[in-house]
C-alpha cells in the first residue's frame, strides 16, 4: 500500500509542479476510478492535491486567471468529484477564511 501511495502522490505533484493542470485534473479522476487502488492511496492523493488549494486561491484572488481557466475552481470540482462531495465541506472553509 506504501508504495501505491507514493506513486499516486508523486504523479499528481509531478502534474502540478509542471504546471500542467489538465493532466492533473485527468490524472486525479483516472487513478482514482481505478477498482483495483487501495482506498488509503486514494485518500492520500486527495489530501495531497488539497495542500494546493490555498495557493491557487491566492492567484485567484490576485487575478492571474483572467484569460485562462480558474486552476481553483477547476481543482475544488475535481476533487468534488472524486470524494463525491465530502471535500466541499473543507474546501468552503478556504473560502471564507
Amino acid at each position: 500500500m506504501s508504495s501505491t501511495s507514493t506513486l499516486l502522490t508523486l504523479i499528481a505533484r509531478l502534474c502540478y509542479q509542471a504546471q500542467d493542470f489538465d493532466q492533473l485534473f485527468t490524472q486525479l479522476t483516472v487513478m482514482s476510478k481505478k477498482h483495483g487502488q487501495l482506498k488509503e492511496a486514494v485518500v492520500r492523493m486527495v489530501d495531497e492535491s488539497m495542500t494546493w488549494l490555498p495557493e491557487l486561491k491566492e492567484k485567484k484572488d490576485k487575478g492571474e486567471y483572467k484569460n485562462v481557466k480558474d486552476r481553483w475552481l477547476e481543482l475544488l470540482n475535481t476533487l468534488r468529484d472524486i470524494t463525491e462531495g465530502k471535500v466541499c465541506q473543507l474546501a468552503s472553509s478556504l473560502v471564507w477564511s
